[in-house]
């Protein structure tokens, strides 16, 4: 991935995923749920300095100081902020220097570590650009924030470690030469990648362009997981090895209603895209599949025999109206609970809240010690990660508490809910509970991240009457105001 000549080096992380939201039915303290579960310039002085004329002095004669002397104020340099920021943009104020970190202002968890440079380095600029949804859908790209990151370097003279935010599991990192290129020539880096948590790190890059974090290969995704009749479902995927592929849509008795064969089977493809508008007969309900299968040839794909890979992204075709939440489960007698702890992390969450619901869930797993109680842990902000399975073992669960951070973008009720759902095993001998903690209403997948509206209450309802049918308890901690 050498090139001789000087080349503006872009670099995009993206940070959207649109995903679902649950609606909370009661907002409680955590005194409450434990006792329902177990019981920094002065104004400079200026110093005159009175003249006293001689007695003998004739008086047309000009009396000149034999010293005159010129006060000079030493100016003392002031040191250079890291970054100069206009706007979206960001330059580096010296160039880069060997081993140091460059955090993005735009963004903490994007940071480029400079291991090689040439004898004369230049700055670094970084812009935050939105990918357009055509952009996101082709490249599969986890967010819609991007960051042109340019410099004045020959390609080759240098390396570098690139941090880039990761939102889900399965997290790989393709590239294009040039923003035009990620619609129609996305290649996927070869290079090391470590996964540290909630972010990943691909070393040794001696080249700059364009860079997305995406999903793997063998996944796709849809743009969410509720829709009405007559919404369209857009299943999409990207990065893949170039093959022939097909997406199937189908329906919950397991009848393929619609697939992708005339638009892609005629040729090989790294990306692929197709979309469904679920008709007024569609049945309502879950178990609906998208369905994305490679092959070997056209005719192989064309007739949907032989696929090499497969993968499954499901999806649920709701009515149009309010749903109706459904009553709250109450909790049995038992000694012992299984508990699915969610913690919201997204952006409107600061520290001090963050803070606070750490403290309170903490109090909560230590009031249940001793107890055969199991407890799970997910967090979410955008998207909704489990960093804690069922577990007795309090000290890990209370780990895991600690670990969250803020910054994790939109407010994702539904994904928050359905992960911690989807932790729960079936020890039918104990109630299960989970305990939501959040700062707001949702504002994905429907209302662009900003709002809420009506469809995304509706979906969080659902989500949260899902929950309800294992059945779960759901009680709700509020932070914040």
């Amino acid at each position: 991935m050498k090139r001789s000549t000087k080349k503006s080096l872009y670099k995009i992380f993206v940070s959207l995923f649109v995903v679902f939201y649950t609606f909370l039915p009661q907002s409680i303290v955590i005194g409450q749920v434990i006792d329902e579960v177990s019981q920094e310039n002065a104004a400079p002085i200026e110093v005159v300095q009175d003249v006293i004329p001689q007695e003998d002095a004739a008086p047309t004669e000009e009396v000149v100081p034999e010293n005159n002397i010129t006060e000079v104020k030493e100016e003392i340099p002031q040191e250079k902020p890291l970054w100069l920021v206009d706007g979206n943009t960001a330059v580096t104020s010296n160039p880069v220097e060997l081993d140091k970190e460059y955090t993005a202002p735009q963004n903490d968890k994007v940071k480029i570590i400079f291991t090689k440079l040439p004898d004369n380095p230049s700055s670094v600029k970084i812009k935050e650009i939105t990918l357009t949804e055509e952009e996101i859908k082709v490249s599969g790209a986890v967010s819609d924030k991007a960051y042109d990151i340019t410099a004045d370097m020959v390609d080759g003279t240098f390396e570098y470690d690139l941090v880039l935010p990761s939102v889900k599991d399965g997290i790989k990192v393709v590239y294009a030469e040039d923003r035009d290129s990620i619609l129609t020539d996305l290649k996927e880096v070869d290079n090391t990648i470590v996964n540290e948590g909630d972010s990943i790190k691909i070393e040794d890059l001696e080249h700059f362009t364009i860079f997305i974090a995406t999903y793997h290969y063998s996944g796709h995704t849809i743009e969410q997981t509720q829709y009405h009749r007559g919404e369209s479902v857009v299943a999409y995927a990207s990065g893949l090895p170039n093959d022939y592929y097909r997406i199937d849509i189908i329906n919950p008795s397991n009848t393929p209603v619609a697939n992708s064969s005339n638009n892609t089977c005629n040729g090989k493809s790294t990306s692929i895209s197709y979309t469904y508008k679920i008709k007024d007969a569609d049945a309502i309900g879950t178990g609906w599949r998208v369905v994305l299968n490679r092959f070997s040839s056209t005719t192989n794909c064309n007739s949907n025999t032989g696929a090499t890979d497969t993968a499954t992204d499901y999806f649920e075709v709701t009515l149009i109206s309010e749903p109706t939440a459904l009553p709250n489960p109450t909790l049995s007698n038992s000694c012992g609970l299984d508990i699915a702890l969610v913690i919201d992390n997204s952006n409107s969450i600061d520290a001090s809240e963050l803070g606070l619901m750490k403290s309170a869930l903490k109090g909560f797993v230590n009031a249940l010690a001793g107890t055969p109680t199991q407890f799970s842990v997910t967090k979410f902000g955008t998207n909704a990660t489990v960093i804690q399975g069922f577990t007795s073992d309090t000290n890990s669960v209370k780990a895991a508490i600690n670990s969250v951070t803020t910054g994790g973008g939109g407010t994702n009720w539904e994904n928050g809910f359905n992960k911690a759902r989807a932790t729960f095993d079936p020890r039918t001998s104990k109630p299960n509970l989970i305990i939501f903690a959040s700062d707001g209403n949702p504002t994905y997948p429907n209302c662009g991240g900003s709002n809420t509206c009506n469809d995304d209450i509706y979906a969080a309802i659902i989500e949260a009457n899902h929950a309800k049918q294992i059945p779960a308890r759901v009680l709700a901690i509020g932070i914040g105001n």
